[in-house]
């Protein structure tokens, strides 16, 4: 996998300005991240942002991995 976020903490990953991550679902579990949470290849963020800010999340973090 060519991701720059897998095996990362929540805390060490620049996400952008008014960006919030509120969920991750992983393997069937639904999981209240904090800093510390590690992300793993398969996880689902929640992704919480402005309608401004959306589109630069998608640029940068998004684009070409579907």
């Amino acid at each position: 996998n060519d991701s720059k976020l897998i095996n990362k903490k929540i805390k060490d990953i620049m996400w952008g300005e008014k960006v919030f991550i509120s969920e991750i679902e992983r393997n069937g579990k639904h999981i209240i991240p904090k800093g510390n949470t590690i992300l793993h290849l398969n996880d689902k963020l929640v992704i919480e942002t402005t309608r401004e800010k959306a589109g630069t999340f998608v640029e940068k973090f998004l684009e070409g991995k579907e």
